[in-house]
């Protein structure tokens, strides 16, 4: 079911949302639950879909402090700073979703979860990191 899962919001997610990339899906083992999404114009940068969690989340590795106080004074609405012990990402819940369910049952999930992330894209672009 969560191979079934993975492909299905893969081709999903390539129709509805291309400006987020995504390594296409092999085997995917049972426990895997955070879909990796790139952007060509964001090196450095990995947009998170944490299923389970509910969140979406941009990840940035080595900012300094100054750019890090600066993305906090930046949020988008409904946003959250999260600091890691080698990174730190902006946050945004967009409802739990479960990857042994059907795809089809949860769609209205996903693609909250996709807007946040494609969101969170344009956000980016933005500030200027």
């Amino acid at each position: 079911p969560v191979q079934a899962f993975w492909h299905s919001y893969y081709h999903y997610k390539q129709e509805h949302f291309p400006n987020l990339n995504m390594k296409k899906p092999g085997i995917v083992p049972q426990n895997s639950d955070w879909p990796m999404l790139f952007n060509d114009k964001h090196k450095g940068v990995i947009f998170y879909h944490k299923l389970g969690q509910g969140n979406t989340d941009v990840t940035f590795r080595n900012l300094s402090h100054s750019e890090i106080e600066e993305l906090q004074g930046k949020l988008p609405e409904g946003a959250e700073l999260v600091k890691h012990s080698k990174s730190c990402s902006v946050r945004v819940f967009s409802g739990k979703v479960d990857r042994t369910k059907a795809f089809e049952e949860q769609v209205d999930l996903v693609r909250k979860g996709l807007e946040n992330l494609e969101g969170l894209r344009v956000w980016l672009d933005g500030v200027g990191l």
